[in-house]
């Protein structure tokens, strides 16, 4: 395997002409991979690779705790050599398509006090119009629970004064 390594070494350079930094990283994350596939596995030929033996070492990067992002990252370098193995007529088949990504976590944001947020919008000039303005946008953004996004494509039309 690690002949197949190598060869995807000058495929990742020679080739995709990738940067020093992602090809060390594709090839450590690679590297791995195939360790695993050897020791655990014992395959060490490509073709006897199966999309059980890529989901056995995703699933032991999760007993590993690692991070749904970082597998996400492992699985786009081991998509990537499956690729080159297929592409080089070194297999058959490229085993690894059919892998989705592991779902990624989903952080809840950040919010603020009603202390800070008095803190704040006590902090803010109103000397002029634009000061005047952007107190109002933290306001009404902060009132209504709105995104920025939602606050900065807000129209008179949206406001409903009658309704409240």
């Amino acid at each position: 395997m690690n002949k197949y390594v190598l060869e995807y070494r000058y495929y990742l350079i020679g080739e995709l002409n990738l940067s020093e930094n992602t090809v060390n990283a594709y090839l450590k994350d690679v590297e791995q991979y195939v360790n695993y596939l050897i020791k655990y596995k014992n395959k060490t030929n490509p073709e006897d690779i199966e999309v059980s033996d890529i989901r056995g070492y995703l699933s032991s990067l999760d007993r590993k705790y690692l991070s749904s992002k970082s597998q996400a990252r492992k699985l786009v370098a081991i998509r990537s050599f499956h690729k080159f193995l297929f592409l080089e007529k070194y297999t058959t088949r490229n085993v690894a398509r059919a892998i989705k990504n592991p779902k990624q976590e989903k952080k809840l944001p950040v919010v603020l006090s009603i202390e800070e947020v008095k803190l704040l919008l006590s902090s803010l000039n109103t000397d002029t119009i634009y000061e005047i303005r952007n107190k109002a946008m933290i306001e009404v953004a902060y009132a209504c629970g709105l995104r920025v996004s939602e606050l900065v494509n807000l129209k008179i039309t949206d406001l409903h004064f009658n309704q409240g």
